[in-house]
């Protein structure tokens, strides 16, 4: 199967549920399959015994379409409304009762007769004469192929909404960044004439000497270069356009790749709100790093 029919699949989302009936002639059957997010890929299957034989192939087919994943697949059998009559419960009892004489005609055992019917209800084929008909493969390959298709197409709309909400996370980013952007060499002004006018005060004072003033002056001008946030501007304003670009060009593990700049992010913010030191900085690396923790949490829904 080719899913790549419907679109890429680093565009998905890590959740999704699909559904289809089909009519096999002597029933008619819907299937299930839904999935949530996992690091490896894993397959619950639930099934009539008689599809023992196809879980293998089934497998197959989805380790083919999808890499990783918490996978659930199920079957239910659609009756008319006239099989879910009483007439159907009264055989089934009808049936039972006559497997629990016949047990107690022949049977060298004390058992209760509450528990041989548990043991015989948890067993039906046992005593029950079941009408399931085995399906084979050929009958069902292609269904399997249907429902996977549904469900790729279904999960790669939800990839889409996605990543549009990422986007919009983002834009919000840059926004702030902006204004930081902006402001930080005006803070940096600021506290440069500050710094310089506290220092002529001072060395008026206490009349420092030439040399003196040189040796403070270097100081006060280190402490101020350390403080230099240009470098993590850089970084920032880097990964931000990588992380649209990620987006946009439906790059491979796309939710791992985004993770990945969102922690780098975060790093970045982390290190410009200890270096600024004033509350007007520090409320929007605040705010950034809530926006990043949107996007790690986001990043987990992604394949």
């Amino acid at each position: 199967m080719n899913t790549s029919s419907a679109k890429d699949i680093s565009t998905q989302s890590m959740t999704g549920y699909a559904v289809i009936d089909k009519d096999l002639g002597h029933k008619k059957i819907r299937l299930h399959l839904k999935s949530v997010n996992n690091r490896f890929f894993d397959l619950k299957w639930r099934a009539p015994k008689s599809w023992v034989g196809l879980e293998i192939e089934f497998k197959n087919q989805l380790k083919k379409a999808f890499q990783r994943g918490s996978f659930e697949f199920w079957v239910e059998e659609i009756r008319e409304q006239n099989d879910r009559s009483d007439n159907n419960a009264q055989n089934y009892l009808n049936k039972l009762n006559e497997a629990l004489l016949s047990i107690k005609g022949i049977s060298k055992l004390s058992i209760p007769s509450f528990v041989r019917a548990t043991i015989l209800a948890k067993n039906p084929e046992l005593w029950f004469k079941s009408h399931e008909q085995a399906v084979n493969s050929k009958d069902l390959s292609p269904v399997f192929e249907e429902l996977i298709l549904e469900f790729t197409q279904v999960r790669v709309t939800e990839g889409e909404k996605l990543c549009s909400h990422l986007l919009e996370i983002s834009s919000d980013l840059e926004k702030r960044f902006t204004l930081v952007q902006k402001r930080l060499p005006e803070l940096r002004n600021e506290f440069q004439e500050e710094s310089r006018k506290k220092l002529e005060a001072l060395f008026e004072q206490f009349s420092v000497g030439e040399s003196e003033k040189s040796k403070i002056a270097s100081e006060i001008a280190l402490q101020i270069d350390k403080r230099d946030c240009s470098e993590e501007l850089q970084r920032i304003e880097m990964h931000l356009a990588a992380f649209k670009t990620a987006i946009n060009q439906h790059q491979s593990n796309l939710g791992k790749r985004l993770d990945f700049i969102a922690q780098e992010l975060n790093r970045e913010w982390n290190t410009l709100g200890s270096k600024a030191r004033i509350q007007e900085i520090f409320q929007n690396v605040l705010e950034a790093k809530l926006e990043i923790e949107k996007i790690r949490e986001q990043c987990l829904n992604l394949a």
